[in-house]
């Protein structure tokens, strides 16, 4: 269906317990959330992350076909201006779409982020102001009950600087500090608010120097995230779930190939969890239960696809617990 571009698949409580799942992938883009303070057992959930039905006219045709298909979840983004950072810039477009979601049983998630690289570390009070307009979001939207902060920190793309200029990481830090502020923002307004961090990309070359893309692996901006996380003495989360976006390397590449640590592909999502439990095990943080080969820590995946591919099917491994590791190591 045209303007779709991701599939949500949830399985309740703290995840999967080493049975395989099927997920219908179109396409190469690939969106796993981590539960960390689970909420409780819930059936399994599909969605999209689509932006079509925010700006359709007619909304409620949309929806109803993504009802249809079976799904009860949209992501829709939000963009934060800093020259207007108290701007609802898609108001009037948010106000017509998400009661037409709700009438057809369709949860939005708000997955909020600047398109600007620079926009959350250029100003002292970028990251204040960027909280300010979460806390606007939620007042205005209460029915909104889940938001995604930022968008894949760990690329140049999305986030600059990704290192000092003698080569120190440097955007792990910084994203700390906006995370904080998003989360307790939040939860000022509502407790049940679930903040979902990171969407972290799954790529990252670790090369402060590189003439292009100079980026963080996942492995690496986990252990900068935890190592600032406890430099900063804060004893309340940052988040609520792990998002990670393990892309294949290519459009043509099965989802299943995985990449090489210390980045991650669908496959090798056991890196990320130890990662996770590296990062923050015996702070305020939750986190994976037993670091690698956890059973109790998958929460959510969004399938996502590039525009005219074909549908395909594949099927996700099971995880194994296999014992905990203590120790992110390669694989």
């Amino acid at each position: 269906m045209r303007g779709f571009d991701g599939a949500d698949f949830r399985e309740g409580g703290l995840g999967i317990s080493g049975r395989s799942t099927r997920c219908v992938l179109v396409g190469a883009a690939i969106t796993y959330v981590l539960l960390l303070a689970a909420p409780a057992a819930q059936a399994a959930r599909f969605g999209i992350a689509d932006d079509a039905g925010k700006y359709a006219e007619g909304n409620a045709s949309f929806f109803r076909q993504v009802r249809a298909l079976g799904m009860t979840e949209n992501r829709i983004s939000i963009h934060w201006q800093p020259d207007r950072p108290r701007t609802i810039v898609d108001k009037s477009f948010l106000d017509q779409a998400l009661p037409a979601a709700r009438a057809q049983g369709i949860r939005v998630v708000f997955h909020v982020f600047a398109l600007s690289p620079t926009a959350l570390t250029a100003s002292p009070s970028a990251s204040e102001e960027f909280a300010e307009f979460l806390e606007l979001l939620a007042r205005t939207y209460p029915q909104v009950r889940e938001y995604v902060v930022g968008n894949e920190p760990n690329q140049p793309r999305f986030w600059r600087p990704q290192f000092t200029t003698s080569g120190r990481g440097t955007a792990a830090a910084a994203y700390v500090e906006l995370l904080a502020r998003a989360y307790d923002s939040l939860k000022d307004v509502d407790p049940g608010i679930r903040v979902i961090g990171l969407g972290l990309s799954g790529r990252g070359n670790d090369l402060p120097f590189a003439r292009s893309n100079a980026s963080s692996s996942p492995v690496r901006f986990l252990r900068d995230l935890g190592a600032a996380y406890r430099a900063s003495g804060r004893t309340a989360p940052l988040m609520d779930e792990l998002g990670v976006h393990p892309y294949p390397r290519s459009d043509l590449d099965s989802v299943l190939a995985g990449d090489r640590w210390p980045r991650a592909g669908l496959i090798n999502l056991a890196r990320i969890k130890q990662a996770l439990w590296d990062a923050f095990a015996g702070t305020g943080q939750p986190t994976v239960e037993r670091g690698y080969g956890s059973t109790k820590s998958v929460g959510r995946r969004w399938c996502q696809r590039a525009p005219g591919l074909p549908t395909s099917g594949a099927r996700l491994p099971p995880q194994r617990a296999s014992g905990p590791r203590r120790r992110t190591t390669p694989s």
